[in-house]
């Protein structure tokens, strides 16, 4: 989230800390990209932003802070929570944040930003069955086909887990890549298993530009472990997905 507002967490920003981490990206020469288009781009010093999950906090500070400097981003939304609250996750001391509206997202798109698919209802994909797999995303297809028509061939797999299962069933439904965090077997196809950064309110100057230089394998293992505590909200709400 790019937010003001105070959570228990750490996996956001202020609007203070982005748009400085914007020009920081732009003053040491990184070229923006929405993510179908950096797969596809060669060269170094270029980036994608993308937000999972498709909070409104999205549209409130990043959209107009993006704008100023004509950059776009790649959202992953949740169709199934869309102009919601984010009741899937384990809101500590009942603070809830909602979701883009679907006006809020045809407006991105509108704007040049990219949509993609974080499946319908934010369950963990590794543990459903083929079948919960196949209903849940083709969910997510028709709801985002519906409302904006066309959308991003990239996945993002909630709580950043996959496997193979996952990856088999997203090739056929048409994706093209899909995209983790830190997690990553290398037994996977690598175009199904692209791996991120993310940006967290304690990071400085200093570990923003070295995650964007991908220079400090300490920050890829901290992603890990970032990783590892998503999980508390699978292990909480695994019970509510059959």
């Amino acid at each position: 989230m790019v937010d003001d507002r105070f959570d228990w967490g750490v996996t956001k920003v202020t609007p203070r800390q982005f748009e400085k981490q914007i020009k920081t990206a732009l003053e040491a020469g990184f070229r923006f990209f929405n993510l179908e288009d950096y797969f596809k781009e060669n060269g170094p010093k270029k980036v994608a932003i993308t937000f999972d999950d498709g909070y409104e906090s999205v549209y409130q500070y990043a959209f107009p802070i993006l704008k100023k400097y004509g950059v776009t981003a790649t959202v992953f939304v949740i169709p199934g929570y869309c102009g919601q609250f984010n009741t899937w996750d384990v809101n500590i001391g009942g603070i809830r944040f909602k979701h883009l509206s679907w006006q809020q997202i045809k407006d991105l798109k509108s704007a040049g930003w990219e949509i993609g698919s974080h499946s319908f209802l934010h369950r963990d994909l590794s543990v459903l069955s083929t079948d919960q797999l196949f209903k849940d995303l083709l969910s997510a297809e028709k709801i985002l086909k519906y409302h904006i028509s066309d959308f991003s061939s990239v996945i993002s797999y909630p709580f950043g887990n996959t496997n193979e299962k996952v990856i088999q069933v997203c090739k056929q439904l048409g994706f093209k890549n899909g995209v983790v965090m830190g997690r990553v077997s290398k037994n996977w196809d690598p175009c199904f298993s692209q791996t991120r950064l993310g940006v967290y309110l304690l990071d400085t100057e200093f570990t923003f530009l070295n995650k964007l230089n991908h220079h400090n394998w300490l920050f890829h293992n901290m992603q890990k472990v970032m990783d590892f505590c998503s999980d508390g909200s699978v292990i909480v709400k695994k019970r509510s997905w059959y």
